[in-house]
């Protein structure tokens, strides 16, 4: 990433807005910042269904159980190129 790349990322993140103008440039930045990452796409109601199936217990077994669930979307991967997205379905 070049040094103007990074500069518009980090106004970007500072300001937690997009630009007034989103031009092939901020576009391009946004590329090369994401650039090697893979995303893995989570669908909410598979994960809401996984969820479901837990049933009640206590934060330790939750927070297990949920590291469980994330660790079967990433087994296999370089968790260190991924991106999770939690993606809704369109209906």
């Amino acid at each position: 990433m070049s040094a103007e790349q990074q500069k518009v990322i980090d106004e970007f993140i500072s300001t937690k807005t997009l630009p007034k103008h989103v031009d092939d440039h901020f576009v391009n930045s946004i590329k090369a910042l994401l650039q090697g990452f893979e995303p893995v796409v989570i669908d909410t109601e598979d994960i809401v269904a996984k969820l479901d199936e837990l049933g009640p217990c206590d934060v330790a077994t939750f927070k297990n159980k949920l590291s469980s669930i994330v660790e079967s979307y990433v087994k296999g991967k370089d968790t260190a190129k991924l991106r999770i997205v939690v993606k809704r379905n369109e209906k």
